[in-house]
């Protein structure tokens, strides 16, 4: 039996290191995940990927701590404080369960909704004031 602790035997075999493509991956892949989140897109700042491909998510570490900025395309009629701070929520737990990595900031823009709401507000199906009813769109 060694008296080596486990912190210093992977410590003696070597290290770990988790590019950045990779974490910006698990960021990708964990924010399509939520429901409402129609797609992933850039804005302003984006490094290329292999194959001419954009990145959707901007990602930082210092100190082993990483900072996520995600840009996302909410779906029409759903809460998109809710599916923004879900977002957060989710990337920031794949990040420390996945990488092992402290998620520092998980930053979330919402730039866009897209698609046909699944049910149209009380107020609107009742006054008509604001937005579309059915007979303009097929209903």
């Amino acid at each position: 039996m060694s008296n080596v602790q486990p912190a210093q035997a992977s410590e003696r075999l070597g290290r770990v290191i988790v590019s950045q493509s990779v974490l910006a991956s698990v960021v990708e892949m964990t924010a399509l995940t939520v429901p409402g989140v129609v797609r992933l897109v850039s804005r302003g700042r984006f490094s290329p990927r292999a194959g001419g491909e954009v990145r959707t998510v901007t990602v930082t570490v210092e100190n082993n701590a990483v900072r996520a900025d995600v840009g996302i395309v909410a779906a029409a009629g759903t809460d998109v404080a809710i599916i923004g701070a879900t977002v957060r929520q989710q990337v920031a737990a794949a990040i420390e369960r996945l990488l092992g990595m402290e998620a520092k900031a998980v930053n979330v823009v919402v730039w866009d909704v897209e698609g046909t709401p699944t049910r149209v507000p009380d107020r609107i199906a009742t006054t008509g004031e604001i937005g579309y009813d059915d007979k303009t769109h097929g209903g």
